[in-house]
C-alpha cells in the first residue's frame, strides 16, 4: 500500500506542476437558455460557466448537468432542471444547470463537473454536484442542514477509517457518499460513488480540485482501476473517469485530504441507485433504470411539485 501511495503520489506531483484548470471553452451554453436566469447572479469568470439562478446571498449553490439528450423536451434530465430551480426559489438556493458537460473539453464529459465546481466555487459557502439522474424527492428538507448533520463513517475500509472523521467537523471541505465497494477482489480504492458531490469554499478545495483534473493527464491512468471498475452499460473503456481521479489524490495524500472529508453511508446523502432508494432519503439517483424508467420515476416528482404544465 505504502508503495501504490508513492506511485500515485508522484504522477499527482508531476501533474500538479501545471497551475489550474486547462480545458478547452467551445462557446457559451445557449442550451441553458429555456431556463430561467436570474440577472442577479455574479459575473463568472469563465463565460461558459455562468448562474443559472443566484439569488442575494446563497449559502448553498447546486451545480447539475449532463447530455443534450438528458435534457431534450420531456426528458428526465429537463424535468430535474424545472424540479431544482423550483426548490432553490424555495430554499433561497443559488443554481447552475449546464445541458450540454461535454462542450468543456475533449475528455469523457464526466470529468468536466471538475471544471464547472472550480468556476463556480468562489461565489457560494458550499456547492453541490448532482448528475442528471439524481433526482430531488423531499423539497421540505433543507439540503444545507442535511449535508452539515450527516453521518461520516460510510467508508468501511479499515485502511481509511484512521483518517476520516466519524461526524462532519469545522474544516470539512469535501463529502463524498459512499458506494458499496469496500472490500474484495472489485473494491474501490476509496470506497466512494459517482452522482453527488460537495465542496466548502476553500484553498483546499480548489487545490484537490485541480489535483484530480491531472490525473487525467495521464489517458491510461484508469487501467489500475480496471479489476474493480469494470465498464458498465454504455460506458466507454476510460471508466471509473473522474471518479477513479478522485480515489488516486484521497489515497496519496490521506493525511492532507481525507482528515477533513466526509464519507456518509449510502443513502444518508443520496441513494446509491434506484434499487436502494428508501423513501425516508432526500435525493433518489435512477442511474440503474433505463431511459423510460428514469422519466417516469422523475416525472412523478415533477407533477408532485406541479410543474407539469411548464413543459
Amino acid at each position: 500500500m505504502a508503495f501504490l501511495r508513492r506511485g500515485v503520489a508522484a504522477a499527482i506531483s508531476l501533474a500538479a506542476g501545471v497551475h489550474g484548470l486547462r480545458l478547452t471553452e467551445d462557446g457559451v451554453n445557449s442550451a441553458n437558455a429555456s431556463v430561467a436566469v436570474n440577472e442577479s447572479r455574479p459575473a463568472s469568470r469563465a463565460t461558459a460557466v455562468k448562474w443559472t439562478y443566484f439569488p442575494p446571498e446563497p449559502r448553498l449553490g447546486i451545480a447539475f448537468g449532463g447530455s443534450p439528450q438528458e435534457f431534450a423536451t420531456g426528458e428526465y434530465g429537463a424535468k430535474n432542471a424545472l424540479i431544482l430551480l423550483q426548490y432553490a426559489k424555495r430554499k433561497g438556493y443559488a443554481l447552475y444547470v449546464d445541458k450540454n458537460m461535454a462542450r468543456h473539453s475533449v475528455r469523457n464529459p464526466s470529468w468536466n463537473k471538475l471544471h464547472v465546481l472550480h468556476q463556480l466555487i468562489d461565489d457560494v459557502p458550499m456547492l453541490v454536484w448532482m448528475d442528471a439522474d439524481v433526482v430531488m424527492t423531499r423539497p421540505d428538507f433543507s439540503l444545507y442542514t442535511h449535508i452539515k448533520q450527516t453521518k461520516c463513517n460510510g467508508v468501511h475500509q479499515t485502511r481509511w477509517e484512521e483518517y476520516l472523521p466519524k461526524e462532519v467537523q469545522d474544516d470539512t471541505f469535501l463529502w463524498l457518499p459512499a458506494s458499496d465497494r469496500p472490500g474484495g477482489a472489485d473494491q474501490y480504492e476509496v470506497n466512494t460513488a459517482p452522482g453527488m458531490m460537495v465542496l466548502r469554499r476553500s484553498d483546499e478545495a480548489k487545490e484537490f480540485l485541480e489535483k484530480v483534473w491531472h490525473v487525467g493527464d495521464n489517458p491510461g491512468y484508469f487501467l489500475r482501476h480496471r479489476a474493480a471498475a469494470k465498464p458498465r452499460e454504455g460506458q466507454t473503456g476510460e471508466w471509473p473517469y473522474e471518479q477513479g481521479a478522485i480515489w488516486d489524490v484521497l489515497a496519496a495524500t490521506p493525511d492532507k485530504y481525507m482528515r477533513k472529508a466526509c464519507i456518509p453511508p449510502p443513502g444518508h446523502l443520496v441513494s446509491l441507485d434506484n434499487h436502494h432508494w428508501k423513501e425516508t432519503m432526500m435525493l433518489r439517483r435512477v442511474s440503474d433504470k433505463k431511459q423510460s424508467q428514469r422519466n417516469s420515476i422523475v416525472g412523478q416528482y415533477f407533477d408532485s411539485f406541479g410543474l407539469k404544465t411548464m413543459l
